[in-house]
């Protein structure tokens, strides 16, 4: 039988707070979330969305760009691609937005041999890729505004932010 600490109803941390997850359990990307922004008007090469994927266990978020959103299922697959997640020797699960437009992402995850579970769209507290969206989309923004940069170039500027906040997370510890 194999056990995963994933989501066992609910966990009591030492503070009585109650949480989904078990974090000291979880081992990186078994628990991930991913989710699609939508960028302004005239993005640079047309690329219009912005596909955000989050690791639960290690806060590490993984930024694609895609110009429609039948490309959503591509650009999960590119960035579980990136991270290697399908070789883990563990199951791994991926909780998307539980809206029409996500529907092929549960396919691409089982192709890649991962769970996957729909939660309810534009709710904070339960999809952490809207928190890293806001992170790297309030990041963006300052970038490029301290670089004078028109805004046709934002989703370049998040993926900028995604990579920056994972090289300063990881060189803090």
């Amino acid at each position: 039988a194999v056990t995963t600490p994933v989501l066992q109803g609910t966990h009591v941390d030492t503070e009585g707070n109650v949480r989904r997850f078990n974090l000291a359990q979880l081992r990186p990307w078994e628990v991930s979330f991913v989710d699609l922004k939508e960028l302004p008007l005239d993005q640079f090469h047309g690329l219009k969305y912005a596909v955000i994927l989050v690791d639960f266990k290690t806060l590490t978020i993984d930024c694609e760009l895609i110009k429609d959103k039948v490309s959503t299922a591509w650009a999960v697959k590119t960035l579980l691609n990136r991270r290697a997640v399908q070789l883990l020797p563990y199951q791994c699960t991926i909780y998307y937005d539980g809206d029409r437009s996500n529907n092929k992402i549960s396919e691409v995850a089982l192709s890649m041999n991962c769970r996957s579970e729909p939660t309810i769209p534009y709710r904070q507290s339960l999809n952490m890729a809207e928190l890293a969206i806001r992170i790297v989309m309030d990041a963006a923004r300052k970038l490029c505004l301290h670089a004078k940069m028109h805004p046709t170039y934002l989703g370049l500027a998040v993926c900028c932010a995604a990579y920056n906040h994972n090289r300063i997370a990881s060189a803090a510890r």
